[in-house]
């Protein structure tokens, strides 16, 4: 969406430019004044910039299209269909979700079985807060959303390649619901987290991930240069 958003802006901007030339090629830098000379010489300019821009005009509309069509091309996305569930990669009967909990907690307690948390304290970076309480509360947050990965490219991944990006601890991360639920699907270039001190460690984990899975036409528009 973002690409295709440049290009229309792009576009509008050469036609205004083209319309601009087109309406003061007689008028602009003292043309009335030229003789017949400069004057045909000042008009076969015009005429040859007008057609560059015409030229660039139809490339970018291409473009457009072409990014239509590769939109259109790309399967509906379904988490449950194409992510799965969590899993438990290691046999441990500890889920990747459980894990994050375990790897992240302060403080925590499991249940009879030795396989879930039941309950714990947590330090939630995108708000810079800590969570005690029963962890069902909680979201394991992507932090590159599985949706922005499926546009991204993850389509065209096998089934176990994305279940292994949906499970991995590199891209997951504890957040209360609220904020996970504003984030949705958004990329670096449309949500960051609340807590400004936290917002480039947020941006270089999400371009860690985009580069370990190769994901594409990732760009870092933000003020943190990785």
């Amino acid at each position: 969406l973002e690409f295709r958003r440049v290009l229309f802006r792009s576009s509008s901007r050469i036609q205004a430019i083209h319309t601009t030339v087109s309406q003061q090629k007689y008028y602009i830098h003292g043309i009335a004044r030229f003789d017949s000379t400069r004057r045909n010489i000042f008009q076969k300019m015009v005429k040859n910039i007008t057609t560059l821009l015409s030229i660039a005009s139809i490339v970018f509309h291409a473009q457009i299209s072409y990014a239509e069509e590769v939109t259109r091309s790309i399967p509906r996305y379904n988490r449950m269909e194409y992510f799965g569930s969590w899993k438990d990669f290691d046999k441990d009967c500890q889920s990747s979700r459980e894990e994050l909990l375990i790897k992240n907690a302060v403080n925590y307690t499991l249940n009879q079985s030795g396989c879930n948390v039941v309950y714990g304290t947590w330090y939630l970076p995108y708000t810079n807060e800590k969570y005690t309480g029963n962890d069902s509360i909680l979201h394991a947050d992507h932090i590159v959303p599985l949706s922005f990965a499926w546009k991204h490219g993850a389509y065209k991944w096998t089934q176990a390649k994305r279940e292994m990006f949906a499970n991995d601890l590199d891209n997951l991360i504890i957040s209360n619901p609220e904020v996970n639920i504003a984030k949705s699907d958004k990329g670096i270039n449309e949500w960051l987290p609340p807590y400004k001190p936290f917002q480039c460690e947020y941006v270089k984990r999400f371009m860690f991930v985009a580069k370990k899975y190769k994901l594409e036409n990732i760009q870092n528009n933000t003020q943190c240069k990785i």
